[in-house]
């Protein structure tokens, strides 16, 4: 590309100003990035961004390398090593953005008590919304692919779907969430009684009632959660009636109204529930992906995207 020294001057104003800008917010938590990498995009991500997307025009041999992969025979070992560097760090944040920067914003619009709820389903040590998709991230790989390069959220549902055997045309998030949720929600009623489902259907039903006035008539509760149309309040009583069925698996008490009264409702009407969780949980092993941490999580997820998407 040749510039005229009037337009040289120009684009190395707009250069300047781009690099003065500093303060590049990702999107995501810093904790997805090594401390070098995350330095370099605080410090000139909006350089790097505007360069990439044409808003300034490269003026250096590296710069143009960094655009298009061209002149690499014209780079010095150290303008290559710096440029190659730039590259890996940017690439890997728009990687990152595109697998996660919509999940954290969910995150970032949650209650202090539902990141609490969401890091307890984890077993975090504290309630941090910085940890949990790292954590989500690092309880999806199996002992094969503790190497490979980060999954993505679309992955790791993949990953639960397969496992729980549902339908792979269910593509779009919201679909899927729900769709594990109603999937474990569906194996616990297969293993209850008609007396058991018949009084943990009353549970829901006086919950439903207390929390937002609505009544639901018996014997229409379980095809209401599990129809794929359900929305608003209805996610929120498929999420919590779901892991109040998986709280063995879970090994703790949340914090939610409408989980904690069905969880002890649930465990007065069929006593101990593990068993129920169980079923799903079968092939998990030391060495697998940890179901047992993802699943309860992705549900209670499902009910924090329908709160909080626009």
């Amino acid at each position: 590309m040749n510039l005229s020294q009037e337009e040289i001057k120009i684009e190395k104003a707009k250069h300047k100003e781009y690099l003065a800008k500093g303060n590049f917010e990702t999107e995501l938590p810093d904790q997805l990035f090594y401390s070098n990498s995350i330095k370099v995009l605080k410090k000139i991500g909006h350089w790097l961004n505007a360069l990439e997307t044409g808003q300034i025009k490269p003026l250096t041999t590296e710069q143009n390398y960094f655009i298009d992969n061209k002149s690499l025979e014209k780079l010095s070992q150290y303008q290559l090593k710096k440029i190659l560097t730039y590259k890996i760090i940017w690439g890997q944040y728009k990687k990152y953005h595109q697998d996660w920067s919509e999940l954290y914003k969910i995150l970032n619009k949650a209650s202090v008590d539902e990141i609490e709820t969401l890091s307890k389903i984890l077993k975090l040590k504290t309630a941090s919304k910085e940890q949990i998709i790292p954590e989500l991230i690092s309880n999806s790989k199996n002992l094969l692919e503790i190497l490979d390069d980060n999954p993505s959220y679309t992955s790791i549902l993949e990953k639960i779907k397969k496992k729980l055997k549902i339908s792979d045309g269910i593509k779009i998030f919201q679909e899927i969430e729900k769709a594990i949720a109603i999937k474990v929600l569906e194996e616990a009623l297969s293993k209850m009684t008609e007396e058991q489902k018949n009084k943990f259907e009353k549970e829901i039903i006086d919950i439903a009632n207390k929390e937002k006035g609505i009544t639901y008539k018996a014997g229409s509760v379980f095809a209401a959660l599990t129809a794929a149309q359900v929305s608003g309040f209805g996610v929120y009583l498929l999420a919590t009636t779901t892991l109040s069925t998986l709280s063995g698996i879970i090994g703790v008490t949340l914090p939610f109204a409408a989980y904690t009264g069905l969880s002890s409702a649930i465990g007065i009407i069929i006593g101990p529930v593990g068993w129920i969780g169980a079923g799903i949980f079968t092939l998990w092993k030391i060495n697998d992906v940890n179901y047992n941490k993802i699943i309860p999580a992705v549900i209670y997820i499902s009910w924090l995207r329908e709160k909080y998407s626009s």
